[in-house]
C-alpha cells in the first residue's frame, strides 16, 4: 500500500506491482527480482521487461515517481519566519503559533507541499524537556478552534511534531491506515511511543517523518 502526496490517496499493489517498486525505488536488486517473478508467475524475460517498463511509465505520469534532483543546498523550509525569535515568546503562545501556522499551511499549500516542509525541520535549540512541552500544547488547544475536530488528527499531529521539533524535542511523524474497517490516521511518537494516542498502535504505518534520535 503506497500513500501518493501529491493526490492525498492510497494505492494498494499487487505483488508483482510491490516487486517492481521495490527496484524503482532501489530497495531490491533488478536482477534477483526478476529472476524471482519469473519463477512464481511463470513469465518469460521480455514480457516481463516490458511490464515493467509499462509499471515504471504508468508511475512517472501519475506522479508517483519523479526524476531524481540536486539539493539546492538552500533552506527549503520558509514556513516559520518567527523561528529566530522562537524563544522569545511564551511557551504556550508557541504551542497556539504552531498550531495556528499549520492550519494556515495546509489551505495555503496543501498536505503534499505543507509534509515536505516540515520533513526539513531540524532540531537545533536548547532542549526543552518533553513533558513540560506536552503540557504547553495540551493548555494551547483549549484557545484553538478546529472546524473539522474531532477528526483533526493530520492537522494536530502536525503541529505537535513542528511544535516539538523547534522545542529540539526529537519526534517522529507516522501515517498509517487500516484495512478492516478502513481508516486513516497521523500521529507524532517519541522513542516509538505515541504521544496524546491511545489507537495509533491498530494502525499500519505507511509514512514515517522526522528522527528519533536526540
Amino acid at each position: 500500500m503506497l500513500l501518493d502526496l501529491s493526490t492525498e490517496t492510497y494505492k494498494v499493489l499487487d505483488d508483482r506491482a510491490t516487486a517492481m517498486w521495490s527496484v524503482l525505488v532501489g530497495e531490491a536488486a533488478q536482477a534477483s527480482t526478476f529472476q524471482d517473478l519469473m519463477t512464481r508467475f511463470d513469465v518469460d524475460a521480455g514480457r516481463l521487461s516490458s511490464e515493467f517498463d509499462s509499471f515504471a511509465a504508468r508511475c512517472i505520469a501519475t506522479g508517483l515517481l519523479t526524476r531524481a534532483t540536486e539539493p539546492s543546498g538552500q533552506d527549503s523550509f520558509p514556513t516559520l519566519p518567527v523561528r529566530r525569535y522562537w524563544r522569545l515568546m511564551p511557551r504556550h503562545a508557541r504551542a497556539v503559533l504552531s498550531l495556528v501556522i499549520t492550519r494556515r499551511d495546509l489551505r495555503r499549500f496543501g498536505f503534499a507541499e505543507t509534509y515536505e516542509r516540515y520533513a526539513q525541520l531540524s532540531c537545533d535549540l536548547p532542549l526543552t524537556e518533553l513533558a513540560v512541552a506536552l503540557r504547553a500544547f495540551k493548555s494551547s488547544e483549549n484557545l484553538f478552534v478546529s472546524k473539522a475536530a474531532p477528526n483533526d488528527c493530520l492537522l494536530r499531529s502536525l503541529a505537535l511534531f513542528q511544535f516539538l521539533r523547534l522545542e529540539n524535542i526529537a519526534v517522529e511523524h507516522v501515517i498509517g491506515v487500516m484495512r478492516s474497517p478502513f481508516g486513516a490516521h497521523a500521529w507524532v511518537q517519541y522513542r516509538g511511543e505515541p504521544l496524546f494516542d491511545n489507537q495509533a498502535k491498530r494502525f499500519t504505518v505507511l509514512a514515517r517523518m522526522g528522527s528519533e534520535i536526540s
